[in-house]
């Protein structure tokens, strides 16, 4: 079966902004028909730090007040940032020229460019290749198209928000018969 090239990421990070320190990498591949395969790692926020990576007070104040379950299971099988990304790499490879798609891009894919470079790693994406899913999105401007999340899915967890956000742009393309390059 021939996989698909279109990739939705979504992080969780310690910080707004460039050089965020990364907690979590989700991804899910999809097309106009559905999704397919998932990637998620949590990361080592005090490696992220230890390579410059930044984090700020009101981030870390705002994860506190979050959903005592899901700040457990991002400490879970906490991988160091080179391993993770040299990780997503080799899965986002597995199809040439594939788009990554954030909600937007100047957030998630830029801030997990700032950390290959952080990690002398080359992104392996091109910029050509970003794509936003908040513009899909508001092709629908009645929400129609707004999920509710499956029992058990967080909000504010990178797969399940990657999930979630890339099921609402599948929704508005098919609605709308918008097909993918």
């Amino acid at each position: 079966m021939k996989m698909k090239n279109h990739v939705l990421i979504d992080l969780e990070t310690l910080a707004v902004g460039h050089n965020a320190a990364l907690l979590s990498i989700g991804a899910v591949r999809f097309d106009n028909n559905g999704l397919y395969e998932t990637f998620y790692q949590n990361i080592d926020p005090l490696d992220c730090l230890q390579k410059g990576a930044r984090a700020d007070q009101r981030t870390m104040d705002w994860w506190k007040a979050q959903n005592e379950d899901l700040q457990k299971l991002m400490t879970v099988d906490q991988k160091p940032l080179a391993i993770t990304l040299a990780k997503f790499t080799a899965w986002f490879e597995q199809v040439p020229s594939s788009y990554i798609w954030g909600f937007g891009p100047s957030f998630d894919c830029s801030i997990l460019e700032d950390s290959y470079k952080l990690c002398h790693l080359k992104t392996p994406w091109t910029y050509r290749n970003e794509r936003c899913g908040r513009t899909i999105v508001q092709f629908d401007p009645e929400k129609k198209h707004k999920k509710t999340r499956r029992e058990g899915h967080y909000e504010h967890h990178a797969l399940y928000d990657a999930i979630y956000e890339a099921g609402q742009i599948v929704a508005v393309l098919k609605e709308f018969n918008l097909p993918l390059p």
